[in-house]
């Protein structure tokens, strides 16, 4: 492989471990259908293109009539609820439900048919799968939850959805981020204060040093890298070692969420990797509105 190449797969490696920008979810792919009998295919991929009648057809009473299975799967596991829930094809989603579909099933990487409505933003979905059992608290593998994505896109009527159904809102992906930080770091002021009154920890933090483990695994670092890497302030306060959700707000310029959280007892002078703290990252970022904000609750330099 080519010295260029070899580079750009190092530095693509290097920008997922750090987390540069917020985790993409990744929805349920295409598979494998292969596996599959005809019968099957056809009812999965009617499922997924939101062909009702042709499902409900080859489904037939108790999904007997042409031997379909309501719960076959591609083989990275996502099954037809996923396809439907995924696409937004809530009729499908109903035949499906009334068939007693696995509504907990999971897929590679830990997808549901929750989560990928969620992600999608399909409220109505969503109470469906609920109303049919659905764990709201499921995590996909990177230990992602429903209240988690709802919270990063700014899906405000989908968090109340989650939080009536007890979604936990203190609940912490694999690197200690919760919804509020998500929130938060993305400046919904609105799913913010919603969750500050479900009782949200206001002064969580990242718990891992991924940065540590990426040395581990690369070896030695380029020069890019290790300039990276012994400058965490320009790296996103959301994979700081210690990161808080003040400190993701304050770097981002959310001053109304900046407000929210100093309201709410955000520690002012909490510091991550190299003793970074909320106005570091604003006075670095040029956002004095929230520099001043913060010193009025005390910040120190």
């Amino acid at each position: 492989m080519e010295k260029s190449k070899i580079m750009k797969r190092l530095m693509l490696n290097l920008l997922i471990a750090i987390g540069i920008m917020l985790p993409v979810y990744q929805p349920a792919n295409a598979g494998y259908l292969s596996n599959l009998s005809e019968p099957d295919r056809r009812f999965l991929e009617a499922c997924k293109e939101g062909r009702t009648l042709e499902a409900e057809r080859l489904l037939g009473p108790g999904g007997l009539a042409a031997g379909v299975d309501v719960n076959v799967s591609e083989s990275n596991g996502t099954t037809p609820l996923m396809w439907a829930s995924q696409n937004g094809h809530t009729d499908i989603v109903r035949l499906l439900l009334r068939a007693r579909a696995n509504v907990n099933a999971a897929a590679d990487g830990g997808d549901t048919a929750l989560l990928l409505a969620v992600h999608k933003g399909h409220t109505g979905i969503v109470r469906l799968l609920l109303q049919a059992g659905a764990n709201v608290n499921v995590a996909d593998n990177n230990g992602w939850t429903a209240l988690m994505f709802a919270s990063a896109n700014g899906l405000t009527d989908m968090v109340r959805i989650l939080l009536r159904a007890g979604a936990h809102v203190n609940a912490a992906e694999s690197e200690g981020g919760t919804a509020l930080m998500w929130a938060s770091r993305n400046g919904h002021t609105d799913v913010v204060k919603i969750l500050l009154q479900a009782g949200a920890n206001v002064n969580a933090s990242i718990k891992k040093d991924k940065k540590l483990a990426l040395i581990e695994t690369l070896g030695s670092p380029s020069n890019l890298i290790r300039s990276v890497l012994r400058n965490p302030s320009k790296a996103d306060a959301s994979e700081m070692d210690g990161g808080t959700a003040l400190m993701m707000a304050s770097q981002n310029g959310h001053v109304d969420v900046v407000r929210l959280l100093l309201q709410a007892g955000a520690h002012v002078n909490a510091s991550a990797d190299n003793d970074v703290t909320a106005l570091v990252l604003a006075e670095k970022k040029g956002h004095t509105d929230i520099v001043r904000l913060l010193q009025e609750y005390g910040a120190k330099k």
